[in-house]
């Protein structure tokens, strides 16, 4: 229970943070973004809190924090932020893959700002291979058209990581595709 509290503490802190002072550079709020970043990959790569209820709930929070702190103004916070999605994505490796990927194609699926979407991109690529056969179809239905409009957006950046990260993606749901759907996706590209 303490550290399910803890972690709850840390998500709210870092919501707070990141909603009261996207101007400021303040070093003192960057190390406490970093040190909540920590306390909350530490918890939950705990595998006593996996068995809470909420865990699920607790997992997606986590998820769209450090997706949201991935477009912070200081690099620290950015870096480290992707560390910790990274380690949370490793810990989570036996059983919620699932629940990340989902996550990961709602980030994909808001088309906000590019570094979030960039690290949702990548990061949904490298767990395509995760996606399960009866699961293919919907992932094609939901994923196709953001792709589409990722594919619109003007930052190179985002360009890359869209070409980096569709052969792997196309690799698992190349096949769940119809004809119409992988054409408008060529279309995209044209």
């Amino acid at each position: 229970m303490a550290t399910q509290e803890k972690l709850r503490k840390s998500l709210e802190a870092l919501r707070n943070l990141t909603k009261s002072n996207q101007q400021s550079s303040d070093v003192a709020k960057k190390k406490e973004k970093i040190q909540h970043c920590y306390v909350i990959t530490e918890a939950i790569s705990n595998p006593t809190i996996r068995i809470s209820t909420d865990f699920h709930i607790l997992l997606s929070n986590s998820i769209e924090a450090f997706l949201r702190l991935c477009d912070d103004q200081d690099s620290d916070v950015r870096m480290t932020s992707e560390e910790c999605l990274n380690r949370i994505i490793r810990a989570a490796n036996d059983g919620y893959i699932g629940k990340i990927q989902i996550e990961l194609h709602k980030a994909i699926k808001k088309n906000g700002a590019a570094r979030p979407l960039r690290t949702a991109l990548w990061l949904f690529s490298i767990l395509a291979h995760h996606i399960r056969p009866h699961k293919g179809k919907p992932y094609v239905a939901n994923l196709f058209p953001s792709l589409i409009r990722i594919a619109e957006r003007t930052e190179e950046s985002v360009h890359e990581t869209l070409a980096l990260s569709l052969p792997r993606i196309m690799y698992v749901l190349g096949s769940f595709s119809t004809e119409n759907e992988t054409k408008s996706l060529l279309k995209a590209f044209l």
